[in-house]
């Protein structure tokens, strides 16, 4: 009876640490929801585009990091990103952002910068470190 409830606790404190730490995926979305072209086109047309456009490089380079594409050539990308603020005049801040590739195994380059990223948009769900799930699924390594 003693180890059932000690395996009972085990159990709930995987979870509990399992869900401390968010998976890419789930930073991924908090940023999108916070960047999407949708947010800002009614009212910052320009900034809309800028984010939709940093967005679909962002899925490219995690794709190819991934090994769902190409991987990605050794480079330094600049990209910025429009989020709503609505502590400054004009309703927006823009958050640039350095993504770096090695031209190969680059996810743990990619996480650290995704890490800064998610922290400067605001995402308090920071990737830290990958689940055994995201290891055996998507392949990248964590980060932010």
């Amino acid at each position: 009876m003693a180890t059932r409830a000690l395996r009972a606790m085990a159990t709930r404190a995987t979870r509990a640490t399992a869900t401390a730490t968010p998976t890419l995926r789930q930073s991924m979305t908090a940023l999108v929801r916070l960047v999407h072209p949708d947010v800002l086109a009614a009212t910052h047309p320009e900034h809309a585009r800028a984010n939709g456009d940093a967005l679909a490089h962002l899925q490219g380079t995690l794709d190819g990091a991934r090994g769902r594409g190409a991987l990605p050539g050794a480079r330094v990308r600049r990209l910025r990103f429009y989020v709503r603020d609505d502590a400054r005049a004009e309703g927006v801040r823009d958050v640039g952002f350095t993504l770096r590739t090695t031209g190969g195994d680059c996810r743990n380059v990619m996480r650290r910068d995704l890490g800064a990223l998610f922290a400067q948009v605001g995402i308090c769900l920071l990737y830290t470190s990958p689940s055994p799930r995201d290891a055996t699924l998507s392949r990248m390594p964590s980060s932010a």
